[in-house]
């Protein structure tokens, strides 16, 4: 692969969410989201759009999806990382000889890259979903499991019953179901990768 002007810089600017603690990125798109003077709401209201300015984290359709959308940009810079390796670990050889039997752009892409790149769609995919199940810092710091709990997550539960409800109990047999599923979970990907 073509060494790419500028390509460590752009690595490193869309890894850094991913090391930034939860916490921290938590307070910065709370501002990015705040409803009067946010980054989002700012350039909506510049552009003439006042009508899709909203208090983002506030509105009980919209808080979870708003969450989702920083959960996926700080993993963005994870997953691409990979991807970058695994296209990179694709020889060159494969293209040429494709080329030189009469494949298209799009053949190359549909018939070599897609298939010789499944085992880190798959492992990407148990990571992050290991991951997304134990979310917990994004909500507490963004919305608090709000407004009207319509943006609370297992980790966010677990925490309520634990240290707000003193019902160590219940918190214990959640985490261990969460710890069940999470397990259930990576056993089927890892089964279906090895081909059992």
């Amino acid at each position: 692969m073509n060494k790419i002007w500028g390509s460590a810089f752009f690595r490193v600017s869309f890894l850094l969410p991913f090391t930034l603690s939860g916490v921290l990125t938590g307070i910065i798109w709370g501002w990015i989201y705040n409803p009067e003077w946010g980054t989002i709401n700012t350039i909506l209201r510049g552009l003439g759009l006042d009508a899709l300015a909203r208090p983002w984290l506030a509105e009980p359709g919209i808080s979870l999806i708003a969450a989702n959308l920083v959960g996926g940009w700080t993993w963005f810079g994870f997953c691409m990382v990979i991807f970058l390796a695994g296209l990179q670990s694709i020889p060159d050889e494969i293209y040429d000889a494709a080329k030189i039997d009469g494949a298209s752009s799009f053949q190359l892409f549909t018939r070599i890259t897609v298939p010789l790149l499944g085992t880190y769609v798959r492992m990407l995919t148990i990571v992050t979903i290991i991951f997304s199940f134990k979310v917990f810092d994004l909500i507490f710091v963004m919305t608090q499991g709000g407004p009207f709990q319509t943006s609370e997550v297992l980790g966010f539960v677990i925490y309520q019953f634990a240290f707000t409800q003193w019902k160590i109990g219940l918190a214990s047999a959640i985490g261990i179901i969460l710890t069940i599923i999470v397990l259930l979970a990576s056993m089927f990907s890892v089964r279906r990768e090895e081909g059992y």
